[in-house]
Parts: C-alpha cells; sequence; structure tokens
C-alpha cells in the first residue's frame, strides 16, 4: 500500500522495499506506476518487476521495455529476457539503442527466443564497442538456426577480446550438426 499511495522518495523506497520478494500478486496492484511521470518511481518498478517471474508481469514488462527513459528499459527488456517472452521488436529495439546494458540484455533475450530476423541486427552489434554486448550478440547468433549466423561468427573469430572469439568458435563448432 505505501508503494502505491506514496510519493516521490516515500514511494522509490517501499519499492525498493518489496524488490526481494518479486511476488506476483503485486503486479495488478502497482500496474499504475508503470505510467507515473517520475521517472525515479518508474525505474525502481521497472527493477522489482523485472525479478517478478509470472506472466502476469509480461504485458507491464513490454509497456517498460518500450520507455522512453533507458534505466526503466533496462529492467523491462530484462525481465522478459530472464523469462524467455519473445518479444522480437523490443529487442531489436534496444539491441540498436545507446544503452550497452539494454543491448546486452536485448541479446540475451533473443538467444531466449531466437528470431531469424534479427540476425542482420545481431551481426550488426558483433561491431559495437562493448564486449558484452558482442558476446551475447554470438551466442544468440548461435542459437538461430540455419546457416545465416555463419559468416558473422566467423568474422567473430578475430574479434579483439578472447572470451568473444571462444564463444564464437564454441557457437559455430556447436552449429555444424544444424546445417
Amino acid at each position: 500500500d505505501t508503494a502505491r499511495m506514496a510519493t516521490g522518495l516515500k514511494r522509490v523506497y517501499a519499492l525498493k522495499e518489496l524488490e526481494p520478494y518479486g511476488r506476483p500478486e503485486v503486479v495488478p496492484a502497482l500496474s499504475a506506476l508503470a505510467d507515473s511521470g517520475d521517472v525515479e518511481t518508474r525505474r525502481a518498478f521497472s527493477r522489482v518487476l523485472s525479478r517478478v517471474q509470472n506472466v502476469k508481469a509480461v504485458p507491464l514488462l513490454r509497456r517498460l521495455a518500450g520507455d522512453r527513459d533507458p534505466e526503466v528499459r533496462r529492467g523491462g527488456v530484462y525481465g522478459l529476457a530472464a523469462m524467455g517472452i519473445p518479444a522480437t521488436e523490443l529487442y531489436l529495439q534496444n539491441l540498436g539503442g545507446t544503452d550497452p546494458e539494454a543491448r546486452r540484455f536485448a541479446a540475451l533475450g533473443l538467444r531466449v527466443s531466437p528470431d531469424s530476423a534479427a540476425a542482420p541486427a545481431l551481426a550488426a552489434a558483433l561491431g559495437k564497442p562493448d564486449s558484452l554486448v558482442r558476446y551475447e550478440a554470438v551466442l544468440a547468433l548461435g542459437a538461430i538456426p540455419g546457416s545465416e549466423p555463419v559468416n558473422p561468427l566467423v568474422a567473430a573469430l578475430k574479434d579483439g577480446v578472447s572470451f568473444v572469439r571462444r564463444a564464437a568458435l564454441a557457437t559455430a563448432l556447436g552449429g555444424l550438426g544444424r546445417l
């Protein structure tokens, strides 16, 4: 109740208290917080909701994944990816964004719910400066069936970071049986 009725910092702290619980029953009661004009409230709500592993949270997570604030989007994308929810359009939107964490979570989402339509965007992500984004993009490309991801994976074998190269090698070798 405090999280719903309070304002400003009181609301943020009340939401923070709910975070460890991630209870699905809080979702309907707090759904109005997704539309709050206060960005800190939306950020706190996004963090809480991203940990609620329940289908009741999916519509709100989709809404948060499209928020104008990068930190709010990050929580929405992470929550969808953590549950393996297919949301290719939202993942692609965030993969092309400027927030490295949201890009990484978007690539994770595309790995757990692979879509061949995402292959070109994932291949482009291999050129991003953040090695964790490139790593997740390699793994996501490896989850896509068929031969389309092969060329970007071969190119990733030349990445400047060893764990990205190792992931590309393991992914490419693991994918040979699918061709």
